[in-house]
């Protein structure tokens, strides 16, 4: 059973909700915390951070990585304090690491191509579908947007909420993702966490108009990379690319 810091009061999906193949179709800026440290947190997570980890954006520049507000942000954001101790090593690779609960961080390339997909700007609302261990949101977050995250693990919610503690922009529930965000407000970009047959049409009804969905479309034989687009029509797709994902777990 899923217990949050935050409210539980979710709203239940909208009448018109559905789930089908996907086969066609400003609040204030907030001050960018601090390099993230582990030390303190609890015994399991990684306490070496006392060294400066080795730069992320040579690589991401060379595979075409241009933000530079995003750039910045993966090189202030420390990857080794989302996962164990015992893996903190290989954080700086290029390669998914394990985060318990048979869940995994994808490798540094994927956030960055996500997130730089989704176009976010400083006081934009980014769902986030799937916390994880809290790092995209921790970068997304560093980026100057209001990052709204559901995870459906409890242990995961917990574990993310303590990484996420320097980040007062970053909103996690433990909670359904498919189901609709409590305010009830449009995101201008929804990041799906893990690879999806379907998409809810509920994520399409918090999507503004303008706004970019990016999720890897597929099963655990074949996925594509894709971005939805609203537009005042409806909605544009095109895919970027094969990659992969575990499995969503809403």
């Amino acid at each position: 059973m899923c217990v949050s810091r935050h409210s539980q009061n979710w709203s239940q999906p909208s009448a018109r909700l559905s789930i089908f193949p996907f086969a066609e179709s400003t609040p204030p800026v907030l001050p960018t915390p601090k390099r993230m440290r582990a030390g303190g947190l609890r015994s399991g997570l990684c306490t070496c951070m006392d060294t400066t980890p080795p730069p992320l954006r040579p690589e991401l520049v060379g595979r075409g990585i241009r933000d530079q507000r995003l750039l910045a942000a993966m090189d202030q954001v420390d990857r080794r304090a989302f996962v164990d101790a015992n893996v903190a090593q290989r954080a700086y690779r290029d390669e998914s690491l394990p985060i318990g609960e048979g869940q995994r961080l994808g490798t540094p390339f994927l956030t960055a191509q996500m997130v730089a997909l989704a176009q976010i700007h400083p006081g934009h609302r980014v769902l986030e579908i799937g916390t994880g261990s809290g790092y995209s949101a921790a970068v997304i977050a560093t980026m100057g947007a209001e990052v709204f995250s559901i995870e459906s693990n409890p242990t995961l919610v917990a574990l993310a909420q303590q990484r996420l503690v320097p980040w007062p922009n970053v909103h996690v529930h433990c909670g359904d993702g498919r189901l609709v965000w409590p305010d009830g407000g449009l995101f201008h970009s929804i990041l799906i966490g893990g690879a999806t047959q379907y998409l809810s049409q509920t994520w399409l009804d918090q999507l503004m108009i303008g706004g970019r969905l990016i999720a890897a479309v597929g099963d655990q034989t074949a996925q594509e990379l894709v971005v939805l687009e609203r537009t005042r029509r409806g909605f544009s797709r095109r895919g970027t690319g094969p990659v992969y994902l575990t499995t969503l777990t809403p």
